[in-house]
């Protein structure tokens, strides 16, 4: 009989052993999902921190040399001046930057501000392409009557459309701030 009660404390402990070592098991491998998954939100908090900074700052700078380039192109007269270029290209460069930016992070970025986003760029796209109308080397000087006439509708489009980057700005500004404040609340 003691040997009996030897054998069925042995069994006991080695069942009791397998169960343990089972859910010793099943806890590594939820602890190793956990984690898993932990890391995964913090990338993506990583990457959403990074992303709603950097396109406050291009929508800033974007909106500011604009209003600078429409500033002064009231004095285009008899063409573009090689400083008034430089920040022209300075400008286009900032466009091209958000359309990248744009594609790169689309994925981390909400509806709503992707569409606002995207919006913007599309208006800077046309100021892109009447700015590159008016700084056409042709119309730099000895225009035409006709190319004067689309020469002054050109920069005064230029205006209209600061007007509307303007307003959009408005919109996207406080959307991007309660994104970057989100974030840095989670």
């Amino acid at each position: 009989m003691a040997s009996l009660g030897i054998l069925a404390y042995f069994i006991r402990r080695w069942i009791s052993e397998g169960v343990a070592h089972h859910f010793q098991l099943l806890l590594e491998k939820n602890k190793a999902v956990v984690d898993l998954e932990k890391r995964k939100s913090v990338m993506l908090l990583e990457r959403r921190a990074d992303v709603y900074p950097e396109f406050l700052e291009l929508a800033y700078r974007l909106r500011n040399g604009f209003r600078h380039i429409v500033s002064v192109s009231k004095n285009w007269r008899d063409g573009v001046p090689g400083g008034d270029l430089v920040e022209i290209g300075d400008l286009k460069e900032r466009v091209y930057e958000l359309t990248d930016n744009l594609y790169r992070s689309r994925a981390f970025i909400d509806e709503d501000a992707f569409g606002d986003l995207h919006s913007y760029k599309r208006a800077f796209q046309d100021v892109v392409v009447l700015l590159n109308r008016v700084t056409r080397p042709d119309l730099q000087s000895g225009r035409s009557p006709e190319e004067e006439r689309s020469y002054r509708e050109s920069i005064a489009v230029l205006a209209e459309e600061y007007a509307k980057v303007d307003r959009l700005y408005a919109v996207i500004v406080p959307k991007l701030k309660r994104h970057v404040e989100s974030v840095l609340e989670t």
